[in-house]
């Protein structure tokens, strides 16, 4: 549990901040206008690099989950917060979802 609350925060923290400081071709602007394409790739490398520190600090590099270790589980734990980000994003702007943030 913890290592995919690290993967999902850190892939969020990675994509405002990397961003924030050079994200210039936007996503979906009509959508969610302040989410970029350079933020979501160092959102990813972000929560990838946090996954495998997690994994090595936490000594679980040898457990798997449904054959995934669990550093690859964690970056696809990231990968599907980020697709819900969206979903929540389409819900608030259909009035289906209020937003949390």
């Amino acid at each position: 549990l913890i290592l995919f609350l690290v993967a999902v925060k850190c892939t969020d923290i990675g994509a405002y901040f990397v961003g924030s400081a050079i994200g210039r071709h936007k996503m979906i602007p009509w959508l969610s206008p302040g989410k970029s394409w350079e933020g979501l790739v160092g959102g990813l490398a972000v929560g990838a690099g946090a996954s495998m520190l997690t994994t090595k600090l936490l000594a679980a590099g040898d457990m798997r989950i449904y054959g995934l270790s669990l550093a690859e589980a964690a970056c696809f734990g990231a990968i599907v917060g980020g697709v819900g980000q969206f979903a929540e994003d389409i819900g608030g702007q259909t009035g289906v979802v209020g937003g949390v943030g």
